[in-house]
């Protein structure tokens, strides 16, 4: 299953953050696995066979994708266990941006079909940290450039 924030359903376009496209600690490959899985809608199932039916890449390939995008923390897995504790498979949940440890938690039986989303706020100011970040090294690398060119004597 994958839970993420909710968007607007009027809405048939994939509206995601920018972030996790210019990440260059994901492969181009990571990048379009997790751009396919946040345009499913919420509570989609995930079958890693399914998702490479959309790929020209293989089951393996696919996999190895998916465990990128574990290990850069854009998707939580965690193990789903009934209410007496056995264990009833994998539970995915897939985030635009990297889960903080402290949204790395226990993800509820899918018996239950619910998971609250990440608190918006958060979200949003994670997020308008990360474009403050990108802003700053922008204007950082253009005041080099303009720096260059004036040793040059342009």
């Amino acid at each position: 299953m994958i839970f993420r924030i909710c968007k607007n359903k009027d809405n048939p376009y994939v509206v995601v953050t920018r972030g996790f496209i210019y990440d260059p600690d994901i492969s181009a490959k990571a990048k379009g696995i997790l751009l396919y899985l946040l345009s499913r809608p919420d509570s989609w199932k995930v079958y890693q066979a399914e998702i490479s039916n959309h790929f020209k890449d293989g089951k393996d390939s696919i996999r190895g994708g998916i465990h990128e995008l574990i290990d850069a923390r854009y998707i939580v897995r965690s193990r789903d266990r009934d209410e007496a504790g056995r264990l009833h498979g994998m539970v995915y949940q897939v985030y635009e941006v990297p889960a903080s440890k402290d949204e790395l938690r226990v993800v509820p039986s899918k018996r239950k079909r619910f998971t609250p989303a990440p608190d918006l706020l958060t979200v949003f100011e994670r997020q308008e940290r990360d474009q403050e970040a990108f802003d700053q090294a922008e204007e950082l690398a253009l005041a080099k450039d303009i720096a260059k060119a004036k040793a040059r004597g342009s």
